[in-house]
């Protein structure tokens, strides 16, 4: 009777990192990830016409999403 062993070792560190690298590819390429980046990127004269402070961004553009 022939025995095999295998060591099969679950590196849960190495899947955590895969899982949160993809967690953070998915947000990266959200559009509402985009749209902060965007809004984050004009100054605060820019966002003052559009009647929005820095602070109001990331409420501003989930507001659909989130009550925050």
């Amino acid at each position: 009777m022939a025995q095999a062993t295998t060591n099969i070792a679950f590196d849960s560190r190495n899947f955590f990192e895969r899982l949160g690298d993809f967690l953070v590819k998915i947000g990266e390429n959200s559009t509402r990830a985009r749209r902060v980046e965007l809004l984050s990127a004009l100054s605060d004269e820019e966002l003052a016409k559009i009647g929005l402070r820095r602070e109001q961004i990331v409420r501003h553009v989930y507001s659909d999403v989130m009550c925050i």
